[in-house]
């Protein structure tokens, strides 16, 4: 489980493929917590709008280097850079 503030590395291929490094802005549950990043315009908004549904937990990032923020799934972060 990750909360706001906590740096995280994004592996999103089985753990095995280092995507980018981010710090959680929050751990979202509700399509109303989601709206206060994402819009219905956003590319990925249905998918973590059925994620919600499903009962998952989004995780809001916002990733380094400028690449702006992300939502993903708890499997898909790490507290660590797993190498392979």
């Amino acid at each position: 489980m990750f909360k706001s503030g906590d740096t995280v590395y994004v592996n999103k291929h089985g753990r095995s493929e280092y995507v980018g490094k981010g710090t959680v802005k929050e751990a979202c549950k509700t399509p109303e917590e989601l709206q206060r990043y994402f819009t219905e315009t956003h590319p990925f908004f249905d998918t973590y709008t059925s994620w919600i549904q499903k009962g998952k937990t989004i995780y809001i990032v916002d990733l380094e280097s400028n690449i702006g923020t992300a939502g993903f799934l708890e499997q898909e972060l790490s507290h660590e850079l797993i190498e392979v």
